[in-house]
């Protein structure tokens, strides 16, 4: 039949589709995975990676699991509890040496300015190879 035959006939689906949208699951898989790796570029500075491990599994994790206890604490004496004030005093030193480092706040807007150039190529690109396939369709 005629679609058989369009489907295995590459001189017809060259014909019928320009290469951009043969491989536009491709292209757009590329682009998705450099904009990620771009985002996760911050994670490979050691000295950033340790900071924000750390403050990840201090805070993050243990609101998120459900480990807060400061929940628990709101209820309980502060001066009695001694966990409790070494976990405020953790918590509050992790928060300052983040707060004090011009690494995390560099590498952050360097990131996002990256991402912005990458998208901004990336954009036109598709745009404009879009409206050649399309212009290909019409014909």
């Amino acid at each position: 039949s005629m679609v058989n035959y369009a489907n295995f006939n590459q001189a017809c689906v060259d014909t019928a589709m320009t290469p951009f949208m043969q491989y536009l699951p491709f292209i757009l898989l590329l682009q998705a995975v450099s904009v990620i790796m771009i985002e996760k570029m911050l994670m490979k500075f050691p000295r950033v990676a340790g900071k924000i491990e750390r403050f990840y599994g201090s805070i993050v994790e243990e609101a998120l699991f459900g480990k807060d206890p400061d929940v628990a604490e709101d209820v309980m004496d502060d001066k009695a509890n001694a966990e409790a004030i070494s976990r405020r005093r953790r918590r509050n030193e992790i928060c300052m040496s983040l707060k004090r480092s011009s690494i995390i706040h560099r590498t952050y807007i360097i990131k996002n300015i990256a991402e912005i150039l990458i998208l901004c190529f990336f954009i036109p690109f598709n745009i404009i190879f879009g409206v050649d396939a399309e212009k290909n369709l019409e014909a």
